[in-house]
């Protein structure tokens, strides 16, 4: 076992022994001067992934019943290939799961190339449609250290203000330009121009397949969704509307 595999076990040890006792979980040390992730015991009454079930390779995530949402939280993986991967689980009570943090321990500036860390996701579409993929991320500044990897194997669509363009099935780069580890819902292709990944048309039943791979230190990411909107010439704003993913029911897996 590593020695960040063994600082991020003790870590999350010591938050399970804070709560068992009653007291308020303490900020999350991310870096001297830096926002922390707000960590409170209120969050522990939450359904937190660090309890429960990673969801197997073999299984995909699927929209509550009569739900036409995939909200995927993303820290419901196998820690083996969390930690592996250079990924840690950090509680946290805005997301309100825990959180996925690349490299936390590491402030320097080096770039990560794709393909380190891979987790793969996969969610079944409740309805036939084309889906908007979004993620709910938080990012330390606004432009520096403010991404991660992403790739659709079956590939995937982009749009900004006009029509679908071809994104394919490589790696792409995902901002956010909230900074101050403040987790937004959003997810797009282009710094300070964002964008949005769309799948092609599905049927219900359908699986979506992503995987994602860690690329700028100290980027959170929470959860993951797919919801269907209409395809428009003009940048399609109903699939730019991302409200309903902060209010859906978190998906189960099976």
């Amino acid at each position: 076992m590593t020695r960040p595999v063994v600082a991020a076990v003790a870590t999350l040890v010591a938050a399970t022994a804070s709560l068992a006792a009653g007291a308020a979980l303490p900020a999350h040390p991310i870096s001297a001067g830096a926002v922390a992730l707000p960590i409170t015991a209120a969050a522990a009454a939450l359904p937190t992934t660090a309890r429960m079930a990673a969801c197997p390779s073999n299984q995909a995530w699927h929209a509550p019943a009569g739900a036409d949402v995939v909200k995927i939280p993303a820290a419901a993986v196998r820690d083996d290939q969390m930690w592996a991967g250079g990924w840690t689980k950090v509680p946290t009570s805005t997301a309100p799961w825990s959180a996925l943090v690349w490299d936390e321990d590491d402030w320097s500036q080096s770039i990560i190339s794709a393909g380190q860390g891979v987790i793969t996701y996969r969610a079944v579409v409740p309805a036939d449609g084309t889906y908007r993929w979004s993620a709910k991320m938080a990012a330390p500044h606004e432009t520096d250290w403010n991404d991660f990897w992403v790739r659709f194997p079956a590939g995937v669509n982009q749009q900004r203000h006009g029509g679908l363009s071809w994104a394919g099935d490589g790696w792409l780069k995902i901002y956010s330009n909230r900074g101050g580890m403040a987790f937004v819902w959003g997810g797009g292709t282009i710094d300070h121009d964002p964008h949005m990944l769309l799948t092609r048309w599905m049927a219900a039943g359908s699986v979506v397949e992503f995987q994602i791979s860690g690329r700028s230190r100290q980027v959170a990411l929470a959860a993951f969704g797919l919801h269907p909107c209409a395809i428009e010439g003009n940048g399609s704003p109903e699939c730019v509307r991302l409200d309903q993913m902060q209010e859906a029911a978190t998906a189960t897996c099976y």
